[in-house]
């Protein structure tokens, strides 16, 4: 292989592989990004058996062929390389007393480097996806969705039915869903000309990367996938995943689709409300949030043995009946990073009934939380 490129695409096509280059002790070479000859460029590969990428960076070819390396060490390399915008890469094999080991030259117009490789032969191929359903949509609108309800999968693969981001679609809409059965989140997309399709579970660990490595790309993404296997396809770019089986919970049963009791707040009293409450929960981060709309009170407060006890009071709209309830004031206060409104509602449908919070003036985001019992 002989290639010349610009450093800083090809540092760049690195990094977002090296993020799905594996760490196994059992098959080292998936440590390795895999660079080759490609008919517009030079083809860089990464993958960890459960997520693969392809990335193809423009190049000038004059020596087709393919080496392994390792993606870390490269990135690293090319990260503190200074000189020439411009660099050359080309492979060498050199023979000892039992084996012929392949070399990896990477020369710019102040340095020459030697990088030992590993056999590409035993690098896995990156599966391509039997596509059954399909859409596009843009990609910056894809990755939010999933970043705003990332933080609810749960992170056990004891059910990975909900260790997963559940993404199907309705009728000009993209719907992105993730509980781990004590929260859910649900994030509503608008897609014009979006038909009603089988969704998907979306691994939460693969969901990680997908969103680090499509979060810097703009413009528009197709997605397709079927049972067991999704890709996101994009100019120069192939990422795939693998599938969860199963079903994901019936949620809409679980969202309660009249309320009794309301409070509307300022978002940033809530966050303040809730981290100084915080300071005097117990183990469980139990506080007691009451709703008393007869009274025009808005309180939630926490005890402690070791540290003492709190209450807060919060200026609200409130309306209906009086009602009180514990919950984790951790799973209250993850959901405002998924809220830009500065308004929000905290609405509930009764006693022992799920709360839901939803932002003033945007439809898309729903936020449900169960209350503690005990």
């Amino acid at each position: 292989m002989k290639i010349e490129c610009i450093k800083e695409k090809l540092r760049e096509a690195v990094a977002q592989a090296e993020r799905a280059a594996g760490k196994n002790l059992a098959l080292p070479v998936l440590s390795c990004v895999l660079l080759e000859s490609a008919d517009k460029g030079v083809r860089v590969k990464a993958t960890n058996l459960d997520l693969g990428i392809e990335i193809v960076v423009p190049a000038k070819i004059t020596g087709k062929g393919a080496v392994a390396v390792s993606g870390s060490l490269l990135y690293n390399y090319l990260s503190v390389l200074r000189g020439s915008d411009v660099i050359a890469l080309s492979t060498t094999d050199a023979t000892d007393s039992k084996n012929v080991n392949r070399h990896l030259t990477v020369s710019s117009d102040s340095t020459n480097t030697l990088i030992k490789t590993q056999a590409t032969e035993e690098f896995p191929d990156i599966p391509r996806v039997d596509i059954e359903h399909s859409y596009t949509v843009d990609v910056t609108a894809f990755v939010e969705g999933i970043r705003t309800v990332l933080y609810c999968a749960a992170v056990t693969d004891i059910k990975p039915e909900i260790a997963s981001i559940y993404v199907y679609s309705t009728k000009d809409e993209l719907v992105f869903v993730a509980t781990d059965s004590f929260r859910l989140a649900e994030k509503r997309v608008r897609v014009n000309g979006l038909e009603d399709q089988k969704g998907f579970l979306l691994p939460y660990k693969n969901a990680l990367e997908v969103v680090r490595i499509l979060g810097e790309r703009t413009g528009s993404i197709e997605v397709g996938y079927n049972s067991n296997q999704v890709a996101f396809l994009m100019d120069g770019l192939y990422l795939t995943s693998r599938l969860v089986g199963g079903a994901f919970p019936p949620y809409q049963e679980i969202i309660p689709r009249e309320f009794t009791t309301s409070a509307t707040v300022l978002k940033k009293d809530s966050i303040d409300a809730l981290k100084l409450t915080t300071l005097f929960t117990d183990k469980f981060n139990r506080i007691s949030l009451k709703v008393l709309p007869k009274e025009g009170l808005f309180e939630i407060e926490s005890k402690n043995s070791d540290t003492g006890e709190n209450t807060v009071r919060i200026d609200a709209a409130l309306e209906g009946n009086n009602i009180a309830h514990s919950f984790n004031a951790k799973l209250i206060l993850d959901c405002f990073q998924s809220i830009s409104e500065d308004s929000v509602s905290f609405l509930f449908a009764g006693e022992g009934k799920p709360m839901v919070i939803k932002p003033i003036g945007d439809a898309s985001f729903c936020y449900l939380v169960m209350p503690m019992v005990g």
